[in-house]
């Protein structure tokens, strides 16, 4: 720091008085004396320049340290809040796989049990379907033959053509087939001139002129079979051998 240098001069006023009057005198240093003062304050400014630099750089000194411990204090407590929150949102992220897997295992259960649960009904409809399609279904009868021919039908039983005799009035109006094994209501040993006649039906070859048989069928009974099938409908088309598209 400069310090320009002045002189200072210093008067002094010494009063003085003598017999009632005032007497002012002006006194005044020698230059020894100024540079001496001079020589005197400089170093005083000097000592006070030292004593003020030495503070500020205590100051700066103190400033850096508490700037250093802010930013340790500050540093140490940024780690430590986000090891706190790093473990916090470890913590609810754990939480909430947990809570998830608990679901998923929850929903995973509920689904296998309604798939039991429909896979039950799906096979009870289905045997209550069979039940039903064997429950269902038509009858008929083959006339002259003692099979049911396939496509699913099966033997109900096996008989013979029977009706009327052509002289005898008041018995079926139509062929009937008669099983093998008939039970009956009422049975009277011996003929009865009473009700309507029941008899068997045998194959009458005219004159063997045409024979429709693989085999010689002159006077043999005509069987026939009732036969069940699973379709709702049957039904005999005439003068066919087999049946029509669809």
């Amino acid at each position: 720091m400069y310090i320009p240098e002045v002189l200072f001069i210093f008067t002094f006023y010494i009063c003085s008085c003598y017999g009632g009057e005032e007497e002012k005198r002006l006194i005044l240093h020698s230059g020894d004396d100024i540079a001496q003062e001079f020589q005197k304050l400089r170093q005083e400014l000097q000592s006070l320049q030292m004593n003020h630099t030495r503070e500020i750089q205590l100051l700066m000194t103190n400033y850096t340290q508490e700037v250093e411990s802010l930013k340790k204090n500050y540093t140490q407590t940024i780690e430590s809040l986000k090891r706190n929150h790093t473990q916090e949102i470890q913590a609810l992220m754990s939480t909430q796989t947990a809570e998830i897997d608990s679901v998923k295992a929850t929903q995973k259960r509920e689904i296998q049990a309604l798939n039991d649960t429909q896979s039950q009904k799906i096979k009870s409809l289905k045997n209550e379907l069979t039940t039903l399609k064997q429950d269902q279904g038509s009858t008929y009868i083959r006339w002259g033959k003692t099979t049911c021919g396939g496509n699913g039908t099966h033997i109900v039983y096996t008989g013979f053509t029977s009706g009327s005799p052509y002289d005898k009035e008041g018995g079926a109006a139509k062929y009937i087939c008669l099983p093998k094994n008939p039970t009956r209501a009422k049975y009277v040993d011996g003929i009865q001139n009473i009700g309507g006649y029941m008899t068997g039906t045998e194959f009458d070859i005219y004159l063997n002129i045409f024979n429709p048989f693989p085999r010689n069928m002159q006077d043999q009974d005509a069987p026939c079979v009732l036969c069940r099938s699973p379709k709702p409908t049957t039904v005999m088309v005439p003068g066919r051998t087999n049946c029509y598209p669809g």
